[in-house]
């Protein structure tokens, strides 16, 4: 039975409508709620929260109301949802980038059915996007800080003060003016995801591979003067480390064990100068996104290495005339594939 034909549910709707005392915020949230609940008793348990006896402050019914809605969601969509505070109010989230950020993090939970996380974390961006638009979280206390947004700042270096930020799992650099790797950052043990995308830092020092739980790195439209170290190899849990448009001259190689971070799924090269791949990249079995594969003659480095990966979106194959045999393996091919004889110029 719908809820416009069941009279108790409108009574109820209407005694809840009452307690949102005309603020507009405040009955959206809760009608994004209601929407998914059919039966009296939970209509009725909204009604009757003991969160209706918060007051204190001018915003009394917003916040039951938004504590309601939230208090509802599935644990996943809770830890997706929190998640979405570390970004300032307004900032446009690319939601490709954000599901990525939640699969990184764990949250996404695998579906029985046919989805992909892709698919899977679109649905919870639908789903939340039927509650209110913004929750901007600010700690009073600059020790607690778990993110730190701080693009486009005029930042030529980060104080040592940085080092007290144990508990800073996010952190946006990019489009600042830093020129070197800030030493401070190599301290950040719970730091998750870090973005130095468009900064003229030249190098990275082996220092980085003490971020043990760094899962998303971002070097891209950087102007490297040398190679990233191997320490890099040593981040177990990185899962997207993206390179878009390393274009340096001296930028020609990846780590040489790179093969060894098994759970990398996401390693964008697009763009870049890049002359060779590091041997084995078939033993990366998580990985979905590499836009370009060059082929090589020494063993490891064959069309052979696709056949044991899953990658999803566009693939080019470069220095074709490197190959020697006509082995491409089994495994599933991506949607796209371009061929390239040789490498640019």
């Amino acid at each position: 039975m719908g809820v416009e034909r069941n009279p108790n549910l409108v009574e109820i709707g209407r005694q809840i409508v009452k307690k949102c005392g005309g603020v507009p915020l405040a009955a959206k949230a809760l009608g994004s709620l209601l929407r998914f609940k059919k039966t009296e008793s939970d209509w009725m348990a909204i009604k009757d929260s003991e969160l209706w006896k918060l007051s204190g402050d001018d915003n009394y019914e917003i916040l039951p109301a938004l504590k309601l809605s939230y208090d509802h969601l599935s644990s996943c969509l809770k830890q997706c949802f929190t998640y979405c505070s570390i970004f300032p109010k307004d900032y446009e989230i690319d939601v490709t980038m954000l599901v990525r950020l939640w699969d990184a993090e764990g949250f996404l939970k695998p579906s029985d059915g046919q989805m992909d996380m892709q698919q899977i974390g679109q649905q919870y961006v639908d789903e939340l996007l039927y509650m209110h638009k913004a929750l901007h979280v600010i700690s009073s206390n600059v020790t607690l800080v778990r993110a730190l947004h701080l693009k486009s700042c005029p930042l030529r270096s980060l104080p040592d003060s940085f080092k007290k930020l144990k508990h800073l799992r996010y952190l946006d650099l990019s489009s600042t003016d830093l020129d070197s790797f800030p030493p401070c950052i190599s301290t950040l043990q719970n730091l998750k995801t870090l973005n130095l995308s468009q900064t003229n830092i030249k190098s990275i020092p082996d220092s980085i591979g003490n971020l043990c739980n760094l899962s998303t790195l971002d070097l891209g439209y950087c102007s490297h003067r040398s190679s990233l170290p191997e320490s890099i190899c040593a981040l177990s849990n990185l899962h997207t480390l993206t390179l878009k448009y390393c274009r340096d001259y001296f930028f020609h190689k990846l780590p040489q064990n790179i093969c060894n971070v098994n759970r990398l799924v996401h390693l964008d090269i697009h763009g870049t100068q890049l002359t060779c791949l590091p041997r084995r990249l078939g033993k990366l079995s998580q990985l979905r996104t590499l836009p370009i594969f060059i082929c090589g003659e020494e063993e490891g480095c064959s069309l052979a290495e696709l056949g044991s990966l899953k990658l999803e979106g566009e693939l080019q194959i470069k220095a074709l005339q490197r190959v020697t045999s006509s082995c491409w393996g089994c495994g599933t091919l991506p949607v796209l594939l371009f061929l390239t004889p040789g490498l640019p110029t």
